[in-house]
């Protein structure tokens, strides 16, 4: 008989377990205690020995279902545990938001059986749903405050907590060094149960895993603006130094020929006096091109033009440059 009550303490629950341990009681009583076939007692000190055994069957009935529980418990923190270190590799190697919580929906939906959305600011700070391939729910605008009200609060707020307790999804700050980078809004399949305080914690570190992956995708991407302002600095210093010099040159030019045209004019032979003009004029269309280019330029800065690409022949480039020298 107690074998009987631990095999249905170990594959059912509680009360079935109770039934069962009454129920041997009974059929001790009925089949092994005379008179048989009856549960009629005639010696009194049967009923201790009922007693005995009830208290006995119950509290093995308990302890097959405690131990039951902890090695379900366990199984359950050990896929948690698993799934939460495959998580962290995956995220360790994305760089893109969109891989980042598509991989993070995946393994909440599979842990805690869940429908999972997530909420990043725009420019004017509000939330706004990004869409994932996997998991994902409808919010709505009523969702959305709930939502909103945990970003701005660092809060969790909705299902199964004291904070709008009337939402239809659970919803967690993405807490990261630099501050809030999102929310993430779970509904569990059984809506009626909700989160148990071990879920909850486990939850917690999925939602911080992908919040730091977000925070260094956000750095990744603040550090390469930095390195191309800073290349664009520097061509740009480059580029003015290139044309005050290219400037200064025909200026030169064109100064020096115009005065010795000034001064010698009279002792200066016709064929020398020609050369001095047309080098002026050289320099003058020299000086036109630079500038032409410079205001191209500007313009092609500030987007007022499109710039079409064309493959140009390398040679071309050097030839001129000699050409110069």
């Amino acid at each position: 008989y107690l074998l009987g009550i631990v095999l249905t303490a170990m594959r059912t629950g509680r009360w079935p377990a109770l039934v069962s341990t009454i129920l041997s009681v009974a059929a001790f009583d009925f089949f092994f205690i005379p008179p048989f076939y009856t549960f009629a007692v005639d010696d009194i000190r049967y009923v201790l020995t009922f007693g005995v055994m009830l208290a006995v069957a119950n509290v093995i009935a308990r302890l097959t279902l405690r131990i039951r529980e902890q090695a379900e418990a366990s199984r359950k923190r050990e896929r948690s545990t698993s799934a939460l270190y495959a998580l962290s590799r995956q995220l360790a190697q994305e760089r893109k938001k969109e891989k980042i919580f598509d991989h993070a929906a995946r393994h909440i939906g599979e842990v805690f059986h869940s429908q999972t959305a997530f909420l990043i600011p725009n420019s004017q700070g509000e939330l706004a749903p990004w869409e994932t391939k996997t998991g994902a729910f409808a919010v709505d605008r009523k969702e959305q405050g709930v939502a909103q009200w945990t970003f701005e609060n660092r809060h969790p707020a909705g299902l199964g907590t004291d904070t709008l307790p009337g939402a239809r999804a659970l919803y967690l700050p993405m807490m990261a060094s630099s501050g809030v980078v999102g929310v993430v809004g779970i509904i569990p399949e059984d809506a009626g149960r909700g989160f148990d305080p071990e879920d909850l914690h486990f939850l917690e570190s999925f939602v911080n895993q992908t919040a730091m992956a977000m925070e260094r995708t956000i750095l990744a991407k603040e550090a390469h603006e930095e390195r191309l302002k800073a290349e664009t600095q520097k061509v740009r210093n480059a580029f003015l130094s290139s044309v005050s010099h290219d400037l200064r040159t025909p200026l030169a030019v064109v100064a020096g020929a115009a005065s010795t045209l000034q001064e010698k004019d009279a002792s200066l032979e016709k064929r020398a006096r020609l050369e001095l003009l047309s080098t002026i004029r050289e320099e003058t269309e020299r000086l036109e091109r630079i500038i032409r280019n410079v205001l191209n330029l500007t313009r092609l800065e500030s987007g007022t033009i499109t710039l079409k690409k064309a493959w140009q022949p390398l040679e071309e480039i050097i030839g001129a440059a000699m050409n110069r020298v």
